[in-house]
């Protein structure tokens, strides 16, 4: 086999690589979203209490509205996870991981992300 067979040879062999990299990257990003739909939107359900007991200051509620945001974020948990074993490249690069979040973050973003906390005004 010359040089120039092996390089067209090669070539064969990266560039469909390549392209299923790029594909999947993107469907990754698809699913990630299809799978967070249903914990995002009990995210924004969670941030709603969460505001409203930050409100009322009742403890009780407090603690009542972290345990469903913790819900919510074991939920988005397994569901990367599941997503991880379909696509084994991903879970074990970590830039394709940060390319796929940031696809995924442009489609749909993370309720969480704008979660603002209340401030802490110092007692004197």
């Amino acid at each position: 086999m010359n040089s120039f067979q092996l390089i067209v040879t090669v070539s064969f062999l990266i560039i469909p690589a390549f392209v299923s990299a790029t594909t999947d990257k993107e469907q990754a990003a698809k699913d990630v979203c299809k799978c967070l739909e249903e914990p995002y939107s009990e995210a924004n359900k969670a941030l709603e209490l969460i505001n409203n007991a930050n409100a009322s200051g009742e403890l009780s509620k407090i603690l009542s509205s972290q345990e469903e945001l913790m819900k919510v974020i074991n939920t988005s948990q397994k569901c990367l996870e599941d997503l991880y074993i379909k696509y084994p490249e991903i879970d074990k690069d970590t830039a394709l991981q940060a390319d796929v979040i940031a696809i995924a973050d442009k489609n749909c973003p993370n309720p969480l992300n704008n979660m603002k906390f209340p401030s802490k005004e110092p007692t004197q």
